[in-house]
């Protein structure tokens, strides 16, 4: 049965047998792994709701990937991303390759990458360097300087959360959820 196994798998293999806590794939090892399920077409959409929390409504944004064949209907997917990024940032590696969420969903799992709410500009694309970035909490609406103030003091990680339940509701009820995030996420 190990000849079966692909070289880069077997290297894996035997490392996590190992003593060592690390071990090193070359780039053409890396390149060699191969998916373990064969690849389905999918869809991708961007999903919004708006919610209350803390005084304020807050507008909390998604990409849900739908695979058409699914590799398990009892369970998804749901992404969040660290620091500045939004679930855009994830969507493709920096060299344009399909990021996780694209993988996953090619692999037959259902995934919902989320953007924290200020994270999301109408259009999903940031034109503004990250210092120059004012939040859009509401999509909608462009708010005052004193009101973006405000809401950043109030948009704590219970805000990030309710809004991810509710996605997760609206979208992907009754599932069992795989979280993963880097980072802040």
């Amino acid at each position: 049965m190990t000849q079966d196994i692909p070289a880069p798998i077997g290297k894996l293999l035997a490392a996590l047998d190992g003593p060592e806590l690390l071990f090193n794939y070359s780039w053409d090892e890396w390149l060699a792994v191969t998916p373990p399920y064969a690849s389905v077409a999918f869809t991708q959409k961007d999903v919004i709701t708006r919610y209350n929390r803390n005084g304020y409504d807050w507008d909390i944004q998604g990409i849900l990937y739908t695979p058409d064949s699914e590799t398990d209907s009892d369970v998804a997917i749901v992404m969040f991303h660290g620091g500045a990024g939004s679930a855009y940032g994830k969507d493709t590696t920096p060299d344009g390759r399909p990021g996780l969420p694209r993988i996953l969903a090619a692999q037959g799992f259902t995934v919902l990458n989320l953007t924290y709410p200020g994270h999301y500009p109408p259009g999903g694309v940031w034109k503004e360097s990250v210092p120059e970035r004012q939040p859009w909490y509401l999509l909608d609406q462009k708010l005052s300087d004193e009101e973006i103030y405000d809401r950043n003091l109030k948009c704590t990680f219970n805000v990030i959360l309710q809004g991810s339940a509710q996605l997760v509701d609206e979208h992907l009820a009754g599932r069992k959820i795989l979280a993963h995030g880097h980072s802040t996420g």
